[in-house]
Protein backbone atom coordinates (compact mmCIF):
# COMPACT_ATOMS: atom_id res chain seq x y z
CA UNK A 1 0.00 0.00 0.00
CA UNK A 2 0.84 3.60 -0.66
CA UNK A 3 1.86 6.31 2.15
CA UNK A 4 0.62 9.75 1.96
CA UNK A 5 4.14 10.68 0.27
CA UNK A 6 4.86 7.75 -1.97
CA UNK A 7 2.61 7.37 -5.35
CA UNK A 8 1.19 3.97 -5.77
CA UNK A 9 1.78 2.30 -8.90
CA UNK A 10 0.00 -0.73 -9.31
CA UNK A 11 2.01 -3.63 -10.56
CA UNK A 12 0.95 -4.45 -14.35
CA UNK A 13 1.73 -7.00 -16.48
CA UNK A 14 2.17 -5.69 -20.71
CA UNK A 15 -0.60 -7.65 -23.03
CA UNK A 16 -0.09 -6.37 -26.52
CA UNK A 17 -1.90 -7.91 -29.27
CA UNK A 18 -5.29 -6.84 -31.37
CA UNK A 19 -8.58 -5.78 -29.93
CA UNK A 20 -10.44 -8.79 -28.44
CA UNK A 21 -13.90 -8.16 -26.73
CA UNK A 22 -15.14 -10.75 -23.84
CA UNK A 23 -18.85 -10.25 -21.89
CA UNK A 24 -19.48 -11.51 -18.95
CA UNK A 25 -21.79 -10.64 -15.99
CA UNK A 26 -20.80 -8.92 -12.79
CA UNK A 27 -22.90 -9.88 -9.67
CA UNK A 28 -23.88 -7.81 -6.41
CA UNK A 29 -22.22 -8.56 -3.44
CA UNK A 30 -23.86 -6.82 0.38
CA UNK A 31 -25.79 -3.95 0.71
CA UNK A 32 -25.11 -1.53 3.45
CA UNK A 33 -25.31 2.11 4.78
CA UNK A 34 -22.07 3.64 5.29
CA UNK A 35 -20.16 5.67 8.40
CA UNK A 36 -20.09 9.45 7.93
CA UNK A 37 -18.29 11.97 9.72
CA UNK A 38 -18.08 15.94 8.91
CA UNK A 39 -16.11 18.06 9.19
CA UNK A 40 -14.94 21.65 7.69
CA UNK A 41 -11.86 21.84 5.48
CA UNK A 42 -9.39 25.15 5.24
CA UNK A 43 -8.19 26.75 1.96
CA UNK A 44 -4.46 27.28 1.45
CA UNK A 45 -2.88 30.10 -0.74
CA UNK A 46 0.31 29.45 -3.18
CA UNK A 47 2.39 26.35 -3.87
CA UNK A 48 -0.89 24.73 -3.79
CA UNK A 49 -0.32 21.65 -6.60
CA UNK A 50 2.17 19.12 -5.00
CA UNK A 51 1.65 15.05 -6.62
CA UNK A 52 -1.56 15.72 -8.40
CA UNK A 53 -3.89 13.01 -9.41
CA UNK A 54 -7.44 13.26 -10.16
CA UNK A 55 -9.10 15.68 -11.56
CA UNK A 56 -12.98 16.79 -12.69
CA UNK A 57 -14.48 20.10 -13.91
CA UNK A 58 -16.42 21.52 -11.26
CA UNK A 59 -20.09 22.72 -10.84
CA UNK A 60 -18.73 26.62 -10.07
CA UNK A 61 -16.75 26.46 -13.36
CA UNK A 62 -13.10 25.51 -12.30
CA UNK A 63 -11.37 22.46 -12.36
CA UNK A 64 -11.00 20.24 -9.10
CA UNK A 65 -8.07 18.03 -8.28
CA UNK A 66 -6.62 15.83 -5.41
CA UNK A 67 -2.70 16.27 -4.09
CA UNK A 68 -2.46 13.21 -2.95
CA UNK A 69 0.80 13.47 -0.90
CA UNK A 70 -0.57 16.65 0.61
CA UNK A 71 -3.63 15.23 1.54
CA UNK A 72 -5.59 18.24 -0.09
CA UNK A 73 -8.07 18.94 -2.51
CA UNK A 74 -7.45 21.64 -5.22
CA UNK A 75 -9.24 24.46 -7.18
CA UNK A 76 -7.68 25.76 -10.30
CA UNK A 77 -9.75 28.55 -12.42
CA UNK A 78 -8.88 28.47 -16.30
CA UNK A 79 -6.98 31.08 -16.24
CA UNK A 80 -4.40 29.48 -13.90
CA UNK A 81 -5.44 30.49 -9.79
CA UNK A 82 -5.47 27.81 -7.43
CA UNK A 83 -6.18 26.94 -3.78
CA UNK A 84 -6.20 24.14 -2.43
CA UNK A 85 -8.59 22.45 1.18
CA UNK A 86 -7.32 20.51 3.57
CA UNK A 87 -8.94 19.22 6.60
CA UNK A 88 -10.44 15.59 8.52
CA UNK A 89 -11.68 13.60 5.68
CA UNK A 90 -9.27 14.31 3.34
CA UNK A 91 -6.62 11.39 3.52
CA UNK A 92 -4.50 10.91 0.34
CA UNK A 93 -7.05 11.24 -1.97
CA UNK A 94 -7.10 9.55 -5.26
CA UNK A 95 -10.12 10.03 -8.05
CA UNK A 96 -12.52 12.88 -7.88
CA UNK A 97 -15.81 13.81 -9.42
CA UNK A 98 -18.28 16.27 -9.43
CA UNK A 99 -21.39 14.87 -7.77
CA UNK A 100 -25.15 14.68 -8.99
CA UNK A 101 -25.83 16.87 -5.71
CA UNK A 102 -23.77 19.42 -6.65
CA UNK A 103 -20.59 19.17 -4.44
CA UNK A 104 -17.06 17.36 -5.06
CA UNK A 105 -16.95 13.40 -4.39
CA UNK A 106 -13.34 11.85 -3.78
CA UNK A 107 -11.91 8.78 -2.98
CA UNK A 108 -9.45 8.17 -0.16
CA UNK A 109 -7.66 5.20 -0.28
CA UNK A 110 -5.35 5.08 2.27
CA UNK A 111 -8.24 4.68 4.96
CA UNK A 112 -10.78 3.03 2.75
CA UNK A 113 -13.28 5.90 2.45
CA UNK A 114 -15.33 7.95 -0.01
CA UNK A 115 -15.18 12.06 0.71
CA UNK A 116 -17.51 14.67 -0.82
CA UNK A 117 -16.60 18.32 -0.33
CA UNK A 118 -18.94 21.61 -1.23
CA UNK A 119 -17.45 24.41 -3.17
CA UNK A 120 -17.19 26.05 0.27
CA UNK A 121 -15.14 23.08 1.67
CA UNK A 122 -17.55 21.32 4.22
CA UNK A 123 -16.37 17.59 4.19
CA UNK A 124 -18.15 14.79 4.63
CA UNK A 125 -16.53 10.95 4.60
CA UNK A 126 -17.92 7.66 4.26
CA UNK A 127 -16.82 4.52 5.42
CA UNK A 128 -18.23 0.85 5.05
CA UNK A 129 -16.93 -2.98 4.57
CA UNK A 130 -17.47 -2.56 0.80
CA UNK A 131 -14.93 0.20 0.44
CA UNK A 132 -11.52 -1.36 0.07
CA UNK A 133 -8.54 0.53 -1.36
CA UNK A 134 -10.71 3.20 -3.49
CA UNK A 135 -9.39 4.85 -6.34
CA UNK A 136 -11.53 6.25 -8.90
CA UNK A 137 -14.85 7.63 -8.83
CA UNK A 138 -17.40 8.90 -11.33
CA UNK A 139 -20.93 9.86 -11.08
CA UNK A 140 -22.95 7.41 -12.95
CA UNK A 141 -26.29 7.21 -15.56
CA UNK A 142 -28.62 6.27 -12.62
CA UNK A 143 -27.37 8.92 -10.26
CA UNK A 144 -25.49 7.39 -7.65
CA UNK A 145 -21.15 7.34 -7.34
CA UNK A 146 -19.43 4.43 -8.97
CA UNK A 147 -15.70 3.52 -8.33
CA UNK A 148 -13.34 0.88 -8.55
CA UNK A 149 -12.41 -0.92 -5.39
CA UNK A 150 -7.96 -1.48 -5.75
CA UNK A 151 -8.24 -3.39 -2.77
CA UNK A 152 -10.48 -6.22 -3.20
CA UNK A 153 -10.65 -6.23 -7.53
CA UNK A 154 -14.57 -4.87 -7.52
CA UNK A 155 -16.56 -1.68 -8.92
CA UNK A 156 -18.46 -0.47 -6.09
CA UNK A 157 -21.80 1.86 -6.47
CA UNK A 158 -23.03 4.07 -3.76
CA UNK A 159 -25.65 6.39 -3.44
CA UNK A 160 -25.41 10.35 -2.25
CA UNK A 161 -26.80 8.68 1.22
CA UNK A 162 -24.29 6.56 2.16
CA UNK A 163 -25.68 3.05 1.01
CA UNK A 164 -22.85 0.73 -1.21
CA UNK A 165 -22.81 -2.30 -2.95
CA UNK A 166 -20.05 -4.09 -4.72
CA UNK A 167 -19.71 -6.07 -8.12
CA UNK A 168 -17.29 -8.88 -8.28
CA UNK A 169 -16.45 -10.34 -11.73
CA UNK A 170 -17.57 -14.01 -11.13
CA UNK A 171 -15.17 -17.01 -12.48
CA UNK A 172 -10.97 -17.37 -12.58
CA UNK A 173 -10.34 -14.00 -14.51
CA UNK A 174 -12.41 -11.95 -12.19
CA UNK A 175 -11.41 -8.05 -12.55
CA UNK A 176 -7.72 -7.98 -11.70
CA UNK A 177 -6.91 -4.15 -10.41
CA UNK A 178 -9.41 -1.98 -11.62
CA UNK A 179 -8.23 1.88 -11.66
CA UNK A 180 -9.96 5.09 -12.57
CA UNK A 181 -13.27 5.35 -13.91
CA UNK A 182 -15.65 7.01 -15.53
CA UNK A 183 -19.57 7.53 -17.11
CA UNK A 184 -20.51 7.66 -21.03
CA UNK A 185 -22.48 6.19 -23.02
CA UNK A 186 -25.43 5.48 -20.49
CA UNK A 187 -22.76 2.97 -18.94
CA UNK A 188 -19.68 3.01 -17.18
CA UNK A 189 -15.82 2.74 -18.35
CA UNK A 190 -12.75 1.88 -16.76
CA UNK A 191 -9.09 1.08 -16.51
CA UNK A 192 -7.74 -2.75 -15.76
CA UNK A 193 -3.84 -2.62 -15.11
CA UNK A 194 -2.73 -4.87 -13.36
CA UNK A 195 -3.00 -8.45 -15.35
CA UNK A 196 -3.11 -7.31 -18.36
CA UNK A 197 -3.91 -3.86 -20.56
CA UNK A 198 -7.90 -3.29 -20.64
CA UNK A 199 -10.38 -0.95 -21.16
CA UNK A 200 -13.54 -1.68 -19.41
CA UNK A 201 -17.43 -1.36 -19.65
CA UNK A 202 -19.84 -1.82 -17.13
CA UNK A 203 -23.42 -1.02 -17.39
CA UNK A 204 -25.77 -0.62 -14.50
CA UNK A 205 -27.29 -3.98 -14.63
CA UNK A 206 -23.70 -5.56 -14.30
CA UNK A 207 -22.76 -6.51 -17.97
CA UNK A 208 -18.72 -6.67 -18.42
CA UNK A 209 -16.77 -5.45 -21.97
CA UNK A 210 -12.87 -5.95 -21.28
CA UNK A 211 -11.21 -4.06 -24.41
CA UNK A 212 -7.41 -4.96 -25.46
CA UNK A 213 -5.35 -3.22 -27.95
CA UNK A 214 -1.51 -3.11 -28.74
CA UNK A 215 -2.61 0.58 -28.26
CA UNK A 216 -3.19 0.51 -24.64
CA UNK A 217 -0.08 0.74 -22.72
CA UNK A 218 -0.53 0.85 -18.78
CA UNK A 219 -3.65 3.10 -18.89
CA UNK A 220 -4.46 4.95 -16.16
CA UNK A 221 -7.30 7.72 -15.57
CA UNK A 222 -9.86 8.21 -18.62
CA UNK A 223 -12.51 10.94 -19.09
CA UNK A 224 -15.39 11.42 -21.27
CA UNK A 225 -13.85 13.48 -24.01
CA UNK A 226 -15.45 16.62 -25.91
CA UNK A 227 -15.87 14.90 -29.26
CA UNK A 228 -17.79 12.04 -27.86
CA UNK A 229 -15.17 9.10 -27.06
CA UNK A 230 -13.19 8.59 -24.23
CA UNK A 231 -9.73 9.92 -23.87
CA UNK A 232 -7.04 8.28 -21.20
CA UNK A 233 -4.16 8.49 -19.86
CA UNK A 234 -1.05 5.83 -20.90
CA UNK A 235 1.56 5.55 -18.41
CA UNK A 236 4.35 5.72 -21.53
CA UNK A 237 3.89 9.16 -21.99
CA UNK A 238 0.75 9.32 -24.03
CA UNK A 239 -2.78 10.35 -24.17
CA UNK A 240 -5.14 7.73 -25.57
CA UNK A 241 -8.60 7.58 -27.35
CA UNK A 242 -11.44 5.00 -27.50
CA UNK A 243 -14.85 5.13 -28.95
CA UNK A 244 -18.00 3.78 -27.41
CA UNK A 245 -17.78 0.96 -30.57
CA UNK A 246 -13.96 0.12 -28.88
CA UNK A 247 -11.67 1.57 -31.67
CA UNK A 248 -8.52 2.48 -29.84
CA UNK A 249 -5.88 5.41 -30.78
CA UNK A 250 -2.65 6.39 -28.62
CA UNK A 251 -1.34 9.91 -29.57
CA UNK A 252 2.29 10.22 -28.83
CA UNK A 253 4.03 12.38 -31.64
CA UNK A 254 6.61 14.56 -30.34
CA UNK A 255 5.50 18.15 -28.75
CA UNK A 256 2.05 16.54 -27.91
CA UNK A 257 2.68 15.10 -24.88
CA UNK A 258 4.81 16.17 -21.95
CA UNK A 259 7.19 13.56 -19.63
CA UNK A 260 6.90 12.51 -17.12
CA UNK A 261 4.00 10.31 -18.23
CA UNK A 262 0.38 11.66 -17.49
CA UNK A 263 -1.88 10.80 -14.53
CA UNK A 264 -5.75 12.14 -14.29
CA UNK A 265 -7.51 13.51 -17.07
CA UNK A 266 -11.00 15.39 -17.43
CA UNK A 267 -12.33 17.38 -19.92
CA UNK A 268 -12.87 20.72 -19.40
CA UNK A 269 -15.16 23.54 -19.35
CA UNK A 270 -13.35 24.79 -22.16
CA UNK A 271 -13.44 22.09 -24.59
CA UNK A 272 -10.01 20.94 -23.80
CA UNK A 273 -8.87 18.20 -21.93
CA UNK A 274 -7.11 19.03 -18.78
CA UNK A 275 -4.50 16.41 -17.15
CA UNK A 276 -2.07 15.82 -14.20
CA UNK A 277 1.54 15.44 -14.23
CA UNK A 278 2.10 13.91 -11.04
CA UNK A 279 6.27 13.78 -11.19
CA UNK A 280 6.36 17.29 -11.82
CA UNK A 281 3.77 19.32 -9.58
CA UNK A 282 1.75 20.60 -12.94
CA UNK A 283 -1.66 20.82 -14.42
CA UNK A 284 -1.54 20.25 -18.24
CA UNK A 285 -4.23 21.15 -20.87
CA UNK A 286 -4.28 19.51 -24.36
CA UNK A 287 -6.67 20.11 -27.17
CA UNK A 288 -8.51 17.74 -29.73
CA UNK A 289 -5.99 19.08 -32.09
CA UNK A 290 -2.96 18.21 -29.68
CA UNK A 291 -1.93 21.88 -28.46
CA UNK A 292 -0.61 21.80 -24.77
CA UNK A 293 -0.18 24.24 -22.05
CA UNK A 294 1.14 23.77 -18.98
CA UNK A 295 0.26 25.02 -15.67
Amino acid sequence: MRTSTTRRWPVRYLWLGTLAVVATLLQPASTAAAGRSIGQASAQGANAIHRPQGITAGPDGALWFTNQSSNSIGRITTNGTVTTFTGNGISAPDGITTGPDGALWFTNYDNNSIGRITTNGTVSSFTDKGISGPYGITTGPDGALWFTNYGNNTIGRMTTSGVVTDYHKQGVNGLRGPYAITAAGGALWFTVNFAYNAIGRITTAGKITLYNSGALSFPDALTAGPDGALWFTNGTHAIGRITTSGKIKSFSRKGVIVSPPPDGITSGPDGALWFTNYYDDSVARITTAGVVTRF
